[in-house]
């Protein structure tokens, strides 16, 4: 029997750095990101109850409107290409706590578990715009969850310090 050749050993294909950068809601969409984003199918990945629903319902002022666009970091901290942009919209009971949560992330789709503070909502719709050229759904989805949950613990800390009063600990948990 001849001897079976030798095989070179794997190495994992260079994934690039990413950032990730908050945009505004008055920004356009990337240019790179656009026919995607605009014209690309939404595949829902988790629902329950009814989040356009509450959202669409509650006043406009409570509404928590977040976008976040994952760019492939370059020199210098300049922006790299943008890979992926994720929008949010979501409304907060009177403890910080997600009462319906909206998300539409461009990603490579495949099933993956949601993260907090999203799987805490109990009304909550989460799309994912599938993009050849973006990352995992798991890896935009733990940026932007890491992202939120710290943004949400900051903003309630410096309510806490204004007020007099101790922070939700709670609210950068997601419990």
């Amino acid at each position: 029997m001849p001897a079976l050749p030798r095989l070179l050993p794997l190495r994992p294909a260079r994934v690039p750095a990413l950032r990730l950068y908050r945009l505004s809601p008055a920004e356009p969409v990337p240019e790179p990101l656009q026919a995607d984003w605009e014209y690309g199918v939404d595949r829902l990945l988790s629902c329950c109850g009814d989040a356009e629903t509450v959202l669409w319902e509650a006043p406009r002022a409570r509404v928590l409107e977040l976008r976040y666009c994952l760019a492939e970091a370059a020199d210098a901290g300049a922006a790299g290409r943008p890979v992926s942009l994720t929008m949010i919209r979501t409304l907060l009971d009177a403890r910080g706590r997600p009462i319906a949560w909206w998300q539409r992330s461009m990603a490579r789709a495949r099933a993956a578990a949601i993260l907090l503070p999203a799987s805490a909502a109990p009304n909550r719709s989460i799309y994912c715009v599938h993009a050849e050229r973006a990352p995992l759904w798991e890896t935009v989805q733990r940026l932007c969850s890491e992202r939120y949950a710290a943004e949400r613990a900051g903003e309630t800390a410096a309510v806490a310090r204004a007020t007099g009063g101790a922070p939700l600990g709670a609210l950068a948990a997601g419990a």
